[in-house]
């Protein structure tokens, strides 16, 4: 039986199914309850980087599939809001324009 988060999450998701976060509702449904909860407002963008990035140092972080799960929730509401992803910085470009 699939439950309100299982489907609240599926619909976060849409086209991008192979994203849906499995192991993150088995493992750690408050934070997947937030994140569904959270979907589609700015404050997500910072929910993420709160659980993604250790800004404290002491933190002992989640499970690899765990973090996956939320790496690709991310980027998936990235595609979802049409944000382009983040171009590296030519180093090419700064090696020419230094000699």
């Amino acid at each position: 039986m699939t439950t309100l988060l299982e489907s609240q999450l599926r619909e976060c998701v849409g086209p991008y199914a192979q994203a849906y976060p499995d192991q993150l509702i088995r493992l750690f449904p408050r934070i997947a309850d937030r994140v569904a909860g959270l979907w589609g407002r700015p404050e997500l963008d910072d929910y993420f980087n709160a659980l993604l990035i250790d800004d404290r140092g002491n933190r002992r972080g989640f499970p690899l599939p765990v973090a996956s799960e939320l790496m690709a929730l991310s980027r998936v509401y990235d595609l979802v809001r049409k944000v382009p992803l983040a171009r590296p910085p030519d180093i090419w470009g700064l090696v020419t324009r230094l000699n």
